[in-house]
């Protein structure tokens, strides 16, 4: 059926992280490459700003130390065979690793780092590898972290510190314990706790030990290996696809799973239900509940586990699903609300990009954008027909910083409070999943002090929590909808907002990232207009969403109905 070797020495360190069914799906020859879904721009984006920041990490190690920089090759056998050479000279630090096969095992860490010797005098090493991300994820807590700098690169050289809140992302745990197992089954692990270290953005070795992530990796790879044997074997296959928007959404085979998974109307596609309630649903007794109709038709209290208080939330989504409607339902709660509204309304939005150590950009909320209404004649008079339009406050104007464009946003924004005061009418600015826009001004304060203009974080935080202040997304969480997803853009689409085809943030990335590099001038027009254009339809939609929802509910009789209507229907 396939030429695979019997050891599988193609797992590399991707192996665990991928989910069970990907790696199947890699490895099936029945399967069509067809199916796969192209690599987006925006993953392509990414993967090269994260070649180009192990780069400059390479560089600055050769400036900084004696190294075996073995990267200059693509020759991965010639690497390999230097790899072994430099570990049994008892070199200090190894870049561009390259470890042989080993019990199903094959990787490519990018950095090696001398540890202790081991009882027969030999060399060992700990893996390091360059992530152009943060290495903690997470809580909010701070937590100390054993850490080292590059220049104080050993593992023995390091001290314990808080960097940041979070705890060791699991993911870049899991490809160093892959490299780990390797490295023992070379017999070059340390004889001590196995530890390995992530350089991320900060460019300091962030060290975590291995213990737990060994265990959880030892499961993943023997699930995987099991499958890959039933295959090779053509036995039915052991895997199936979840939905996980962690996983799936960067997967080359997530429309072919996603197809599979609509047909079946799989429970993982019902909002609420995440990886880990699907699978538990799954192993449900006396029987199973895979699919939306068998959730549907459940009761509440038979699916009360430890961790999930109310099913029946997920319960009435599933349902609004199987409803027929294109409309939302309102939930089983007796309380009757709406959007409020005000005389004057001003909805924004802000763009940005994160960090990109690889081609020196710095993190960067470029855009502001905002859409003023008058709803109140009076006001209107009384303010002499002020404009009523699309505005962005951005760096493309007057080569503006970013602290710029906050600075004159913010300015706007209190002239039209202090106005509001003055003549004595309603203000509000909406936005969605308002988080991002207070994150973005809080970042940008924070890396702007003492340029003036720009809020200090207690006046952002003043501002937010402010009656001026509102939030859409509040609002359309407190409905059922009959959708997978409730972001702006499936919203706003039902409520008849309109974007570019293909438009996304992950695009605008890309436009925004070719506009910083590029020297053509009519090219950098263009994309500057593509953004503004794709930042107006997102404030446009916000408006656009509020006035359905309030239409809906407050029509006669309303159009957005109590999920109890569906209250004894079978489904």
């Amino acid at each position: 059926m396939t030429d695979w070797p019997k050891d599988l020495s193609d797992a590399g360190s991707r192996f665990t992280l991928d989910c069970a069914h990907r790696v199947v799906n890699d490895r099936d020859p029945s399967l069509p490459t067809e199916l796969k879904v192209d690599r987006s721009e925006d993953q392509t984006l990414r993967e090269e700003e994260g070649i180009l920041f192990e780069y400059n990490v390479r560089t600055e190690l050769i400036t900084l130390h004696k190294v075996v920089d073995l990267g200059l090759t693509d020759d991965y056998t010639e690497r390999t065979e230097a790899t072994i050479r430099a570990m049994k000279r008892g070199d200090s630090i190894i870049v561009g690793a390259a470890l042989p096969a080993r019990d199903g095992r094959s990787g490519a860490p990018d950095i090696l780092v001398k540890g202790p010797s081991k009882s027969d005098g030999t060399a060992s090493y700990f893996p390091v590898d360059v992530k152009n991300h943060k290495p903690l994820k997470g809580t909010n807590k701070q937590t100390e972290q054993l850490v080292s700098s590059l220049k104080d690169f050993l593992k023995d050289q390091s001290s314990e510190m808080e960097i940041g809140p979070g705890s060791p992302n699991p993911n870049d745990s899991l490809i160093l314990s892959h490299y780990w197992r390797l490295l023992e089954s070379l017999g070059y692990a340390p004889e001590c706790e196995p530890f390995g270290a992530i350089i991320g953005p900060e460019k300091q070795l962030v060290w975590r030990s291995l213990v737990e992530p060994l265990n959880d990796y030892d499961q993943k790879f023997k699930v995987r290996l099991a499958a890959l044997m039933a295959l090779l074997d053509q036995q039915p296959p052991h895997t199936k696809p979840i939905w996980n928007p962690d996983w799936c959404v960067q997967c080359h085979w997530r429309e072919h799973c996603k197809e599979k998974l609509l047909s079946e109307q799989h429970v993982s596609l019902i909002k609420g239900v995440s990886y880990t309630r699907a699978l538990s649903l799954e192993a449900a007794k006396p029987k199973p509940i895979r699919t939306w109709t068998e959730l549907a038709n459940s009761s509440a209290p038979d699916l009360i586990v430890k961790g999930w208080p109310n099913p029946q939330v997920e319960i009435d989504h599933a349902r609004a699903r199987l409803s027929g409607n294109s409309t939302p339902f309102t939930p089983r709660s007796t309380e009757d609300f709406s959007v409020p509204r005000a005389d004057v309304e001003i909805d924004f939005d802000m763009e940005s990009i994160t960090k990109s150590e690889a081609n020196g950009r710095p993190d960067s909320v470029y855009l502001w954008g905002t859409l003023t209404s008058i709803r109140n004649e009076r006001v209107r008079q009384l303010l002499n027909n002020p404009s009523e339009d699309f505005y962005g406050f951005s760096i493309f104007e007057k080569n503006n910083t970013e602290a710029e464009a906050l600075a004159s946003f913010w300015t706007w924004a209190q002239d039209w409070i202090a106005k509001s005061k003055e003549h004595n009418f309603s203000l509000k600015f909406y936005c969605y999943h308002g988080d991002a826009e207070n994150t973005a001004m809080k970042s940008v304060s924070t890396r702007s002090i003492g340029t003036i203009g720009v809020p200090s974080l207690d006046q952002i935080e003043e501002f937010k929590t402010s009656d001026y202040w509102l939030d859409i997304e509040k609002y359309v969480k407190k409905l059922i909808w009959p959708t997978e997803n409730q972001s702006l853009k499936t919203i706003g689409k039902i409520a008849g907002a309109k974007w570019e085809e293909g438009a996304n943030g992950a695009l605008s990335t890309v436009w925004f990232d070719t506009w910083t590099r590029s020297t053509d001038i009519a090219e950098r027009e263009s994309l500057k207009n593509q953004l503004l254009d794709y930042n107006r339809n997102d404030v446009e939609a916000t408006l656009i969403i509020r006035d359905w929802i309030n239409d809906g509910l407050l029509s006669e009789p309303p159009r957005i109905v109590s999920i109890s209507t569906l209250d004894g229907k079978t489904f």
